[in-house]
């Protein structure tokens, strides 16, 4: 409880607390300020905020097989998750984008959920715990010769001291033209 004084009209007060936690995951912190005097507006007397606890590093790859591909040949990614810890990593999702010149043919997930789009798979992956992995699986197919790009970003509830290896940029399948 924290006896605040008169705090004069439009006037405000602040406290700051600063806690350590053995949890983590979700939590939920709740103020009530109360007064002896008429509030004319007691529904703003409460506010409650939602956050995270915990620190995760966690990072991406992306594997590409075969490369070389032919194109009109099937090539299978491979992206992984992996979670370095030192806590589970909560709410975790994974962003794949491939090249326009790709058709996407399929897309699973070791846990969780996966959609796919025009150029794009979106994973929830859910918790991953420290030291393990979570991984999406996509085949496609490459309409057209080159370099094609891809791209992967996963994210999580916690913070991470390491948000550079988060994102993988510019990986790249080489694809070459069929016989005849």
């Amino acid at each position: 409880v924290w006896n605040v004084g008169p705090v004069l009209d439009g006037g405000n007060a602040s406290l700051v607390v600063q806690v350590s936690s053995i949890i983590t995951g979700q939590v939920t912190n709740s103020a009530t300020v109360v007064s002896a005097q008429l509030d004319p507006t007691p529904a703003n007397n409460t506010d409650t905020e939602g956050t995270f606890l915990g620190l995760t590093d966690i990072a991406v790859t992306i594997q590409d097989s075969p490369d070389p591909v032919t194109a009109g040949q099937t090539v299978t990614f491979t992206v992984t998750v992996t979670n370095a810890g030192p806590d589970v990593a909560t709410l975790s999702t994974l962003s794949f984008s491939v090249d326009a010149d790709f058709h996407i043919t399929s897309g699973s997930v070791s846990q969780g959920t996966v959609i796919t789009g025009l150029g794009y798979y979106y994973a929830e992956l859910g918790n991953i715990p420290v030291g393990s992995t979570a991984t999406l699986t996509g085949t496609a197919i490459p309409m057209i010769t080159g370099a094609l790009a891809s791209h992967a970003e996963a994210y999580r509830a916690e913070s991470d001291p390491n948000f550079a290896n988060n994102i993988f940029v510019n990986a790249s399948t080489t694809v070459n033209a069929g016989p005849g």
